[in-house]
């Protein structure tokens, strides 16, 4: 199913990955693909291939639910939590607010 997202604002998440994991894109790879080596390949909201980029590598990004009110405006559901999923540096960024679509089952809850 796709659902509305944005990146987190950076006061919402601790940025600290969780134990036993090198970084969150590492937690999501685990907790998408377990015991497999199977890795993120494109960013979900720009779809640039990890290829394509300069350091060849796609982040865990941190992002929220997002829902539309009645005055067509944008706001954060925070009751649903905050999810990791995979996003190139450049969308990657908490000034980026801009709202974007991804599958549900690309967005892992952080602990």
């Amino acid at each position: 199913m796709t659902v509305y997202v944005a990146n987190a604002p950076g006061e919402d998440y601790n940025s600290e990955h969780p134990s036993g994991y090198d970084s969150w894109i590492d937690y999501w790879n685990k907790k998408r693909y377990p015991g497999t080596n199977k890795k993120a390949s494109r960013c979900r909201n720009c779809g640039t291939e990890a290829k394509d980029l300069d350091d060849g590598e796609i982040e865990g990004g941190h992002v929220e639910y997002c829902e539309k009110i009645s005055n067509g405006k944008w706001y954060y559901n925070k009751a649903k939590g905050i999810y990791i999923t995979p996003l190139c540096s450049e969308c990657n960024n908490p000034n980026n607010t801009a709202v974007f679509t991804v599958d549900d089952s690309d967005l892992i809850k952080i602990p």
